[in-house]
């Protein structure tokens, strides 16, 4: 029996599918765990529903858990334009984006940022809020935000707030962002 290679796509037969889906491909098992099923946002059905037992899918070998004799694998990163974060990558760099506050994250001296039309958030660092001479946004307000990092295969966005930016007078993307004057609430 041949390994299956990792970093490749293979198809594979749904064994299993609740919180998590197995799978099996030339007698090999695959995982594929909660977080690698969909892209945010998460649609609004069962995993059971949307995998029946039996059925064949796409799966990439992500890796190898050597203990369990088992591949970990990734239903979503077949689909690579499913990915939010590959859409906002082809905007341009300096894009303002409109956002919403979600909250502060415990631990990491952040805020969670929605961004509006992309069904995905980042973090904002609360230092950022500080040369601006704020000292906190309140949950629920609307803010104005540039990217500073953006790691598609790894679900990272790290945003900044945006500063008064010059009108390009580029066109709109569908509502998803827009530039011009931007200004972060008052907390």
């Amino acid at each position: 029996m041949a390994m299956l290679e990792i970093d490749s796509v293979v198809n594979a037969v749904v064994l299993s599918a609740q919180s998590t889906v197995l799978l099996r491909s030339d007698e090999h098992d695959i995982l594929v765990n909660h977080h690698e099923i969909f892209w945010p946002p998460w649609p609004n059905v069962e995993i059971a529903e949307r995998f029946k037992i039996g059925s064949i899918i796409s799966v990439y070998i992500l890796g190898y858990l050597y203990p369990r004799y088992q591949f970990l694998g990734s239903i979503k990163r077949v689909d690579r334009e499913g990915n939010p974060y590959r859409r906002l990558s082809r905007q341009e760099p300096r894009s303002v984006f409109r956002g919403r506050v979600d909250r502060l994250i415990p631990g990491e001296d952040a805020f969670a940022i929605n961004l509006s039309g992309y069904g995905i958030g980042g973090k904002l660092p609360v230092r950022n809020l500080y040369r601006l001479g704020l000292q906190s946004l309140d949950r629920g307000s609307e803010v104005s935000v540039v990217i500073q990092h953006l790691d598609i295969h790894n679900e990272v966005l790290e945003l900044d707030l945006a500063m008064e930016q010059k009108n390009t007078g580029g066109s709109q993307n569908q509502g998803e962002h827009e530039t011009g004057t931007a200004t972060a609430p008052r907390a």
